[in-house]
């Protein structure tokens, strides 16, 4: 990686002689509170991780070794920490606890491994670096106790500094196959890769989403040194936050979304590189704990009510996409209401905990459920006693959001879902917010216009499209996706939400040589998570020769 290689051009003797940009590729998982900040420090020619509070208090040795020590990650739980060690001979995946102990190696690969990231649930651990004889850098995951290990990108190029979304649907990493460091993003299983920035100049670290999946931030050298920039999760409205003349690179959101940790070498001197912490906005820059030696890239703990985000991607993959066949043509819809369920342990059966709950609206207000667990994930049953019906629901394995999908009597057209925080007592005690309706009718769509017009560039055309999307439920926005592509290669993108007013693009595109037509897939989401989606085909016209 250019960006990557220039950085270590400038570290002090330790980090050339290990060879390794130091820092940490994690991703901010949310929490209500912003807990400590983790990064590695060369104190006297010695690698070590601290931690220290946000206010630049307390700061804490975490590892105590004469090897290299760095890359910390927190787990969303806030209560583990992954990192990258040569102590083996190797530079290989290690965790420890939060506080320093149980420390604990992971892969065993003989190579050069690096920048690992917890997954949202804790049981994965995506890195990346050299494996076997292949001289170019991939990313891999592998099992939290370092079997089951998979490949999640090949071919040329160098693809590094992978970070999970906070919903684990999606990857985020740096990848130069075009060429140039660039950010991309990918499923979660290393499918449908995407690149989100174009411009000509590297990218480095690192990208990390917001706590809500809404946003990355990232480093890019586009002013000619690195500044800390931010952009919506499609790649638009790329904004620099970083304005000064100083190397700055290494963004880590806070859990609570609201500020962004990274490191700056401070009167351009990288023997003075130190945390800072700055608003979202890129206001309030300030360091947090200057020295007492170079600092590197932080990671920022989860704490207080650790919430995955409801978010669009995860419910158009995980909801009912079409109406259901329960549902009377005179049932009307509901708007959404929120409300919060809470799960007290009283035993467990053959495959899961039992228990009785509390409901404070939607729902019977209370009744007793059961868990079962399966390899797609947990499914709950909740059993109302006044005869009202049973609600099913699933959180999938991976995704951290509950899902309504059902259920019998009055609750078959319950839709929706939410968050839960765990609190181990005893009792064991699951508190869940969620928003959801009795509504299991998807959001309709006219697509009024889609027409493909060559430019008088060879391969570019320009794809003008319209239409207009409302939900069954008067006033509920509804969001869309819109992506155009040729064959498997996404050529544009747009993302919003809609009330009924029409929407037009003029997208400007260039498709593939051999591409002979266009596909237009537009997909529709209610706030409870139905979905709909719509595909067009079109020919491209003769090209210009």
């Amino acid at each position: 990686m250019r960006l990557a290689f220039t950085f270590i051009g400038v570290l002090a003797a330790t980090a050339l002689a290990a060879g390794l940009l130091v820092g940490g590729a994690s991703a901010t998982y949310p929490g209500t509170n912003n807990g400590r900040l983790a990064f590695a420090m060369n104190v006297g020619g010695n690698m070590e991780i601290y931690s220290v509070l946000p206010s630049g208090d307390d700061l804490r040795r975490l590892t105590d070794d004469p090897s290299f020590d760095a890359c910390p990650s927190y787990s969303g739980s806030g209560k583990e920490i992954a990192f990258c060690s040569n102590r083996s001979g190797n530079f290989e995946i290690w965790k420890m606890k939060q506080n320093g102990t149980q420390e604990e190696q992971v892969t065993h690969l003989g190579g050069r491994v690096l920048f690992p990231d917890f997954s949202p649930d804790g049981s994965k651990l995506l890195f990346s670096g050299t494996v076997g004889g292949d001289p170019h850098s991939d990313l891999y995951t592998v099992d939290a106790d370092g079997s089951g290990l998979v490949q999640l990108t090949s071919g040329a190029g160098n693809n590094s500094l992978g970070v999970w979304s906070p919903d684990g649907s999606k990857i985020a990493f740096i990848s130069d196959r075009t060429g140039f460091d660039q950010v991309w993003v990918m499923d979660g299983n290393g499918a449908n890769p995407e690149q989100l920035t174009t411009d000509p100049t590297a990218k480095g670290q690192l990208p990390d989403w917001s706590p809500d999946g809404s946003k990355i931030a990232y480093a890019d050298s586009l002013t000619g040194t690195s500044d800390i920039y931010v952009m919506n999760a499609d790649g638009s409205d790329q904004t620099r936050l970083t304005t000064s003349p100083d190397v700055e690179f290494g963004a880590a959101w806070s859990p609570d979304g609201t500020q962004i940790a990274y490191v700056r070498f401070v009167n351009g001197d990288p023997a003075q590189r130190t945390v800072f912490v700055m608003n979202a906005d890129g206001s309030g820059q300030h360091a947090v704990h200057p020295g007492p030696g170079f600092q590197v890239v932080p990671g920022w703990q989860p704490r207080g009510e650790r919430l995955a985000p409801f978010s669009l991607t995860a419910a158009a993959t995980a909801s009912t996409t079409a109406a259901s066949s329960h549902r009377s043509a005179s049932a009307a819809s509901t708007a959404p209401a929120q409300f919060t369920v809470v799960d007290t342990v009283t035993g467990s059966g053959e495959n899961g905990y039992t228990g009785t709950f509390t409901s404070s609206g939607l729902i019977c207000p209370s009744g007793t459920w059961k868990d079962t667990e399966s390899t797609g994930g947990i499914n709950t049953e909740h059993a109302c006693p006044d005869g009202s019906g049973v609600i099913d629901s699933i959180l999938r394995t991976g995704v951290g959001v509950w899902y309504f999908t059902g259920g019998t009597g009055r609750y078959t057209t319950l839709r929706g879902g939410g968050n839960c925080r765990v609190s181990e007592g005893p009792p064991i005690v699951r508190t869940c917010q969620f928003l959801a309706a009795f509504d299991d009718v998807a959001p309709s769509a006219t697509l009024t216009r889609l027409a493909v017009s060559p430019t008088s560039s060879m391969h570019r055309h320009t794809v003008h499209t319209s239409f207009t999307a409302r939900d069954d439920v008067a006033g509920n926005a509804v969001h869309y996706k819109l992506i155009i592509r040729a064959g498997s290669k996404t050529l544009a993108r747009r993302t919003g939400t809609t009330t009924g007013e029409a929407k037009s693009f003029a997208l400007k595109l260039k498709a593939p040589r051999a591409a002979r037509e266009l596909t237009l897939a537009l997909t529709l989401a209610d706030p409870v998570g139905n979905t709909r989606t719509i595909r067009r085909t079109r020919r491209l016209p003769n090209r210009r020769l």
